[in-house]
């Protein structure tokens, strides 16, 4: 087993370097343990549905009805979802064999490919509201005999795996800021994200993902694409997604406090960019967002000094400025109860105990 192993790691490693090598990973463990089916699954959890991923040793025919299909009645998926990640466990530990052997899945799915009920699974990463899910189906008929060194191997490998995926998200992280600054933004202040041509976010850096979470400007709605809060953003979006790709294309957005820059994307314009797990899937449009020139300074310096998130430190700054809690969740599309827990949370990162306080503490921060 040891020069099987080894050329597993071979493969992860490769992988890490070239996201498109994941399937000679997956045909790796194949070879390594005959009557097995491996696959390396992205799982969005707001889609609710299994991404186009990396397999080996499945019927084509069968991975076409998975996606079809069977994702949407895999009695494996919540409990795996909901496993630490790095725990390998035996199927049988979260979903009982005699509740499997009931099910259509198993039926229709699993036993005309040689009887799969047996398998090994475990989260490898999770981030952001997607996790990526590795699978070891057994064939019945070897099942008693490989069901222990296959569980030994995926113990042993799931961290190099692990691993391998977050170099390929901080290559692709590189990559993004690079081409960033070759448009002269500073990546650093900026939610940057990759789009597909319909929209659906294939990408986006650690500020993005922030602003997607509070939801004020960015949200992701429930297909996966971007969703702009304004009307008219939304149409701009749309417009520049049409575009042929050319030069990069700017329009305010959240009221003026961020500008947008959407840059269409030739082919290889990226280089030889290909997208972990959606490799079916080709980036459309680079989307860059910052705060807008006139507002970076002074909400930067108020996030700095008072230690406040960005959509604390813009209330805090609209409140100083003579705005109402009412003025400010209007203007920022958000509801009024959202806007108070903002304050809230500011006021107690100041230790203010009243509003008062706080935009005292900000119109002070001005006139340093």
């Amino acid at each position: 087993m040891q020069d099987d192993l080894s050329s597993i790691e071979d493969a992860i490693l490769k992988a890490a370097i070239n996201p498109a090598a994941w399937s000679s990973v997956m045909a790796a463990f194949v070879r390594s343990f005959p009557g097995c089916r491996a696959s390396l699954l992205g799982h969005d959890m707001q889609m609710a549905q299994g991404l186009p991923a990396a397999q080996a040793g499945y019927d084509v025919a069968c991975v076409q009805s998975y996606y079809r299909h069977f994702h949407t009645i895999n009695p494996f998926a919540p409990a795996w979802a909901g496993l630490p990640v790095g725990r390998v466990v035996d199927s049988r530990e979260v979903v009982p064999e005699a509740d499997l052997l009931r099910t259509e899945f198993y039926q229709d799915w699993l036993r005309p490919q040689q009887d799969l009920r047996s398998t090994v699974g475990a989260v490898v990463a999770r981030d952001s509201g997607r996790l990526f899910l590795f699978s070891l189906h057994i064939e019945h008929r070897v099942a008693e005999v490989m069901a222990a060194q296959v569980l030994t191997a995926a113990v042993r490998l799931q961290g190099l795996m692990r691993h391998a995926l977050e170099v390929n998200r901080m290559t692709l992280g590189l990559r993004l800021d690079a081409e960033a600054l070759r448009h002269g933004i500073e990546p650093s202040d900026a939610a940057v994200l990759l789009l597909g041509a319909d929209g659906v976010i294939l990408h986006g850096n650690r500020r993005a993902e922030t602003m997607l979470e509070e939801g004020d400007v960015l949200r992701r709605d429930p297909a996966g694409r971007l969703r702009m809060m304004r009307e008219v953003e939304r149409m701009r979006m749309e417009a520049a997604l049409r575009l042929r790709p050319g030069g990069p294309l700017s329009f305010p957005v959240g009221g003026a406090g961020h500008e947008m820059r959407v840059v269409p994307l030739r082919p290889g314009s990226l280089g030889d960019l290909r997208m972990p797990l959606l490799l079916d899937r080709s980036p459309a449009a680079l989307v860059v967002m910052r705060p807008s020139r006139r507002d970076r300074d002074g909400t930067m310096q108020v996030m700095q000094a008072l230690g406040l998130t960005r959509a604390e430190a813009e209330v805090a700054l609209a409140l100083a400025e003579g705005a109402t809690v009412a003025e400010v969740a209007e203007t920022r599309r958000v509801s009024v109860q959202t806007v108070r827990n903002q304050v809230k949370s500011a006021l107690g990162k100041t230790g203010s105990r009243r509003q008062a306080d706080l935009v005292r503490e900000v119109i002070t921060l001005h006139r340093l």
